[in-house]
């Protein structure tokens, strides 16, 4: 029991702060798609300050998610969907950063970082969301390149033996059967 208790909290740990990424991963897309289809600009915005990600598709264009309930044919800000930081999660990147300073790049709306989506599919701005766990491992959930609005999820590496096409030892978590695979180590 003494050993198989710690492997099961580590696996615990590692299942929630994966799933959380993925969780954004998936608003992210949900809301691009949204913009697509309704023709408008989508919007995926942090508030450090609470942890709430909100996206949204921003039908009147001002950047700020304000639906009207009195509009009935769709023709106002409509929420895509809403999600909130677990408290084992903090947006923190491998140098200590907090809240908005962990954030690597993206848009600034309402003095909170963004994620603007163009009705095209395209982003304003590329960059990442990162966050750490209660293990300080860090991931980020990178939207690159501008053009396609791509989102991976990453890892930061510090030890791993090459690193990642940008440079940087955040690496995709990627197909063991590929031969530059690393698999990810969790602490």
């Amino acid at each position: 029991m003494a050993i198989g208790v710690p492997a099961l909290h580590n696996m615990i740990v590692r299942s929630r702060t994966e799933g959380y990424c993925r969780e954004l991963s998936t608003l992210i897309q949900r809301t691009r798609l949204e913009a697509i289809k309704k023709n408008r600009p989508g919007i995926v915005t942090l508030d450090p300050t609470t942890g709430v990600i909100l996206g949204f598709v921003d039908y009147d264009r001002d950047s700020t998610f304000n639906p009207d309930s009195s509009v009935t044919d769709g023709r106002t800000d409509s929420l895509v969907t809403r999600i909130e930081k677990p408290r084992f999660i903090e947006f923190e990147d491998q140098a200590g950063n907090l809240g908005a300073a962990s954030v690597d790049g993206l848009s600034t709306v309402g003095g909170n970082p963004a994620v603007v989506l163009r009705p095209d599919g395209s982003v304003d701005d590329q960059g990442a969301f990162r966050i750490s766990d209660a293990r300080n491992n860090h991931l980020e959930i990178r939207i690159s390149p501008a053009a396609t609005g791509r989102v991976e999820l990453r890892m930061w590496m510090p030890s791993a033996p090459t690193t990642a096409e940008d440079g940087t030892k955040w690496l995709p978590g990627g197909n063991p059967d590929d031969p530059n695979y690393v698999p990810w180590e969790w602490k």
